[in-house]
């Protein structure tokens, strides 16, 4: 029997670090303490790997992209296509910056969204 891990992130909102304004340093959040959890998993299991929505805004980052690097690189699509996501659904949020910035990250995307 062969055994695939099916691991979904949801509500990323652009955070890569592990960034949350209570002081807290210890937290469960962001793309790269994923990062790591994903390596550790494709260790084991072949992975299918599924952005859940809400992926390339609110967070201080997405913000700067949108407001002074518009139509750049999206830096957390970026990432997702290092992380060898396989697939991607939008959330009501991936709608706030309009369709040009989604169509852009979707052109970005080594994935199918």
């Amino acid at each position: 029997m062969k055994t695939i891990s099916v691991l979904v992130t949801s509500d990323v909102h652009g955070y890569i670090m592990p960034t949350d304004f209570s002081g807290e340093l210890n937290l469960p959040l962001g793309l790269g303490k994923l990062a790591t959890v994903i390596e550790k998993e494709r260790d084991n299991n072949p992975v299918l790997l599924i952005e859940n929505g809400d992926f390339i805004q609110g967070s201080p980052l997405t913000y700067y992209e949108q407001t002074f690097a518009k139509g750049r690189e999206n830096y957390v699509i970026r990432l997702a296509n290092a992380l060898n996501y396989d697939l991607a659904v939008f959330g009501n949020h991936d709608f706030n910056f309009g369709l040009p910035v989604l169509r852009n990250a979707v052109e970005q995307s080594n994935f199918p969204c």
